[in-house]
């Protein structure tokens, strides 16, 4: 990835170093529109960017989806903040993620939550975080697609695509890393977790999740 970082920053070999890859400059207008160069050249900065930020770099992935919900109508603003990514890429160039290997593997942990009936659409919201040997390699946190009628439900969607990502991640560590250990999911529900340690996996109250009960005992 160093290479990539090096490529594209030979586009802008003036460019300042910055600590920080956040911009915030409020007094900036919104509304301050590009012109069609400088929105060919914006997607393409925005595409090398975005190819950096989620193929090794996690440290700019937040600021880089924020900056590309509006790339449809990218504004000033919007450009600056793409250049105050690469002075903060100039900055830490070589920054990477170091593994802790014990004797035993690589060991790989996911935290599941989520929030029942989020105000003002009441929709559920689910959220993860995956951490390989200690280090978050993995976040998301996103509305849920099926309706949820209780809490206990809203944990047990939101644990199916936390174990679905784990396995993907697992997978893709396994190209690098020969020894790792079986993942450990961590919730925080009590009933969810008792129903999970049954024989059944599933209560008379869950029934219709019975199937998503199975892959996750799997």
């Amino acid at each position: 990835m160093v290479e990539k970082i090096e490529e594209l920053l030979h586009q802008y070999p003036n460019i300042q170093e910055l600590k920080t890859p956040f911009y915030d400059k409020s007094e900036l207008d919104e509304s301050e529109s590009l012109n069609d160069v400088e929105v060919k050249r914006f997607k393409s900065l925005l595409g090398s960017i975005s190819y950096i930020a989620y193929n090794g770099r996690p440290d700019i992935t937040f600021i880089t989806a924020k900056i590309s919900r509006k790339a449809h109508v990218p504004t000033k603003k919007s450009w600056l903040s793409l250049l105050q990514i690469v002075k903060y890429l100039k900055f830490e160039r070589d920054l990477s993620l170091t593994f802790e290997i014990n004797a035993s593997g690589l060991d790989l942990i996911t935290c599941s939550d989520a929030s029942f009936a989020t105000p003002p659409d009441l929709v559920c919201t689910s959220g993860m975080c995956i951490y390989a040997g200690g280090k978050l390699v993995h976040w998301k946190s996103n509305k849920q697609k099926l309706i949820s009628k209780s809490t206990f439900t809203a944990e047990l969607y939101s644990c199916i695509s936390a174990v679905e990502y784990t396995v993907y991640v697992k997978k893709f560590l396994e190209l690098f890393i020969s020894r790792i250990n079986k993942p450990v999911l961590c919730i925080d529900n009590g009933p969810l977790y008792k129903s999970l340690q049954k024989d059944f996996g599933y209560t008379s109250k869950a029934k219709a999740t019975a199937i998503n009960f199975l892959y996750l005992k799997k």
